[in-house]
């Protein structure tokens, strides 16, 4: 884009420093941050070979795109997809439209090369990917209730996919970073409007000092934030003095891309336009918190405000166009934040989702002064971010002006916008990003502390593997406590395995005591007087066992409905699919041998038994397809899925040794393909260094002869 080194640096600054990077970094979302991150390589790659640089932007665009896959994190790939689209549908138009169109497409072909090159270098990543999303609560339904109730959509249902979905006056967030109160739970102080809303109640002093510690002080239309996306006071004032004064066709990529990613990130708060890309776009519906695409809103206003600066710089507008455009943006950004200051509650109630649940414990009269004093906070919160929203913007406006009347140099003009940028974000980034969201490092290496149930667990444990079921929190399926010191059947995964998913919402809210057994579940951890308490569970089934009962089923549905009604101990429930693999199986009442898990390694399994005749052995342990096989004695051998979730085999008699093994062909083929492409990246980077360098050879070498000849000129 032929920027200037330190406008650029000013713009990496202003798009680093927004308040969502520091939001999702203390959350933990790293992968997110680093695909953010990369996101700049992809354009200059692009933007380089549309001004036919093709072997530089060849490289960079496909050492970009293998980064930003690299990062993992496809949701963020797949919103920054959107605005390449849109740059280079604007692109098309206009060379088209001048007659550029061999070069526009040859540049294309080029764009598309290195993408299937960094695309290639990560086969095995995204071939992995591709392969387990369609077992995952991102893939197909299974269940016919759960098909019906999602209306057969593939991917995430439309109600949890917009369940984090920025509201209309949300985005005044931009602008001003508390004008929905900034996080959900705050700590207020004792000169809060709240606060002395509960002394006025009749609390005591010191319950009004517990009860202000968390207070969800934001109001909008998010189940809870850790929040605001703010982009900076300044970067909005520069962003709408842009739209005045950028003329050329970068103001329409940077427009619609930034209008489709604000409308998108309101998901269901501007459905005709989110239900068609839930409905139509494909993959749309595969990713959830649609507010994520503000990495697109980011990008682009800060790029339209450096374009801004530059503009400013090579003075390419009057000085009478550039004071109107600087009054007009003053009009607009300061007059929005002047009436929203003086007049709050004419435009909003102020009210947030979560306010009968923090009142609730209030008669109605008393819930109405508390709610009174929260709205007071609120409104305080607006005003206070708005007026100093106001002065950074106007300090600006006064640096701005003050250059294009020439009463400052160029470096004081850019120091001074950089300075009011980093000090504007640098004090909201603070908030939520600080010297406490940093833990010493033996905390960090020890996050939990071995509890006396986790210890009376460990001393009395003595098998390889068994599993604990922690219902202490308030979802054992959100937690990640029990797993750090024992094997869980709990926790969180953003994709689910889907079946076992279906386990967790058909049988664990029933308690269903033979499913319970059969994932080995060998203890409980439960409250009891506020304490926590261990309980064996004696009828916990081992790591695997073998049933005498085979009961076939025809569909999905059938196959976890009857999990209620049977000994998962004696019995397993097939799909009939796999019919044809018990022809040759025993079903004996009285069951004779043994099987025992003498290793366990996350991707691989041993066993030792014992047969007088062949049996059907089922394992507590997920049945995934793409990628585990079964060995008997070191033979591949087929095995199946039972109980829903689980693996089952048949064992012939005598003595074998069982073995699980985790090959997926998808990564370890991939790995040579990424390989392959790897190689190609670097193979690239050399050919443009030797060109470098061969160019700058033969540029030194015409200098010589131009100086030779001179000097031959002056010797006659």
């Amino acid at each position: 884009m032929k920027i200037e080194p330190l406008l650029c640096c000013i713009g990496s600054i202003a798009l680093t420093f927004t308040s969502y990077n520091f939001v999702i970094l203390h959350a933990g979302h790293n992968t997110k941050a680093m695909a953010i991150a990369f996101m700049g390589p992809v354009i200059g790659g692009v933007f380089l070979i549309l001004r036919s640089k093709y072997l530089l932007g060849w490289l960079l665009t496909a050492f970009g795109v293998a980064l930003e896959i690299r990062a993992k994190h496809l949701q963020v790939t797949y919103y920054f997809f959107f605005l390449i689209v849109i740059i280079l549908l604007t692109e098309a138009y206009f060379a088209f439209k001048e007659k550029r169109h061999q070069q526009f497409l040859k540049g294309i072909a080029i764009m598309v090369f290195a993408a299937v090159v960094g695309l290639g270098t990560n086969t095995s990543l995204l071939w992995t990917t591709s392969e387990f999303v369609p077992y995952t609560i991102r893939g197909e339904k299974e269940l016919a209730e759960t098909i019906e109730k999602e209306k057969e959509t593939e991917g995430i249902g439309k109600e949890a996919a917009f369940w984090w979905s920025y509201g209309f006056g949300e985005n005044l967030t931009f602008l001003i970073p508390d004008a929905y109160g900034g996080a959900s739970d705050k700590e207020l102080t004792t000169k809060s409007n709240y606060y002395k809303a509960l002394l006025k109640s009749g609390v005591s002093v010191k319950d009004a000092k517990d009860h202000v510690k968390t207070i969800p002080v934001y109001w909008g239309d998010q189940p809870f934030v850790t929040g605001p996306v703010y982009m900076g006071a300044l970067t909005c004032f520069l962003f709408v003095l842009g739209l005045f004064l950028i003329k050329d066709k970068r103001r329409w990529w940077i427009i619609g891309a930034f209008l489709l990613s604000v409308l998108l990130a309101m998901g269901k708060n501007f459905g005709i336009l989110s239900n068609f890309f839930y409905d139509y776009v494909p993959l749309y519906n595969k990713f959830r918190a649609v507010t994520m695409i503000h990495v697109v809103t980011a990008m682009t206003m800060v790029m339209l405000a450096v374009f801004t600066i530059e503009h400013i710089l090579k003075k390419e507008a009057s000085k009478k166009e550039m004071n109107k455009a600087i009054k007009r943006s003053l009009m607009i950004v300061g007059g929005l934040i002047l009436i929203l200051i003086l007049l709050p509650n004419v435009f909003f109630d102020l009210e947030g989702n979560s306010d009968a649940a923090l009142l609730v414990n209030f008669d109605k009269a008393t819930a109405n002064v508390v709610l009174n004093g929260l709205i007071d906070d609120r409104i305080a919160f607006l005003r206070s971010d708005g007026i100093r929203s106001l002065v950074f913007i106007l300090l600006g406006a006064g640096l701005i002006t003050w250059f294009v009347r020439k009463k400052i140099k160029k470096q004081y003009f850019l120091g001074g916008l950089l300075l009011l940028i980093i000090t504007d974000l640098w004090m909201v980034d603070k908030r939520y990003f600080n010297n406490d969201s940093f833990v010493d490092k033996k905390e960090h290496d020890v996050p939990f502390t071995a509890l006396p149930v986790d210890l009376e667990i460990l001393n009395q444990e003595k098998q390889i593997h068994y599993r604990v079921y922690d219902i202490t929190s308030e979802n054992p399926f959100t937690e990640s406590r029990a797993s750090y010191f024992h094997s869980s059947i709990g926790g969180y995964n953003a994709a689910f395995f889907r079946r076992y998913d279906d386990i967790i919402t058909v049988h664990f809210s029933l308690g269903t005591q033979g499913v319970l057994n059969m994932l080995n579940t060998k203890y409980l951890i439960t409250k009891k007087q506020g304490k926590q308490v261990v309980h064996k569970n004696d009828n916990a089934l081992g790591n695997a066992w073998f049933v005498n009962d085979i009961q076939f089923v025809k569909t999905p549905d059938d196959e976890i409905e009857a999990l209620k009604h049977i000994n998962t101990g004696l019995t397993a429930i097939v799909d009939e699919r796999f019919s044809d693999y018990f022809n040759d199986v025993n079903r004996l009442d009285n069951p004779s041998g043994a099987i025992t898990l003498v290793e366990y390694h996350p991707d691989y399994l041993a066993y030792q038994c014992d047969l007088r005749e062949q049996r059907l052995a089922v394992f507590s342990e997920i049945y995934y397809e793409k990628g585990w096989n079964a060995y008997i004695d070191g033979i591949v051998v087929p095995h199946i899925r039972v109980n829903y979730v689980l693996r089952a085999l048949k064992i012939p008699p005598g003595h074998h040794t069982i073995e699980f093994k985790f090959e997926p062909k998808s990564y370890y083929i991939g790995e040579k393909i990424s390989l392959a492409f790897t190689s190609l990246l670097f193979i690239g980077a050399l050919i443009l260094g030797l060109s470098i360098l061969t160019a700058k050879r033969k540029k030194n070498k015409a200098k010589a002869s131009a100086s030779e000849e001179v000097d031959k000129v002056n010797e006659s």
